[in-house]
């Protein structure tokens, strides 16, 4: 696979996982006031929004390592 395509699903994994840290971020902080959140969200219920972004989280952290491994794989082949 292409390196710089790689690279662009690493970032853009890496920006949503900023996303989704945000959004645990906010539900927390709703959570804590007992507030309802409605920022643009599709759920009002900050432990579901809570919830989903931990999901997601781990998700793109599991194939982020997946692609990192796949990098070493690949580097590995080159040089031997």
């Amino acid at each position: 696979m292409n390196k710089q395509i790689l690279m662009m699903i690493i970032v853009a994994t890496l920006a949503i996982t900023f996303i989704g840290l945000w959004a645990i971020d906010i539900s927390v902080s709703a959570l804590l006031c007992g507030a309802r959140l409605y920022n643009g969200f599709y759920f009002a219920n900050p432990a579901v929004v809570y919830h989903i972004a931990l999901y997601l989280i781990i998700f793109l952290q599991m194939i982020n390592i997946g692609l990192w491994i796949l990098i070493l794989v690949e580097n590995k082949k080159i040089s031997s």
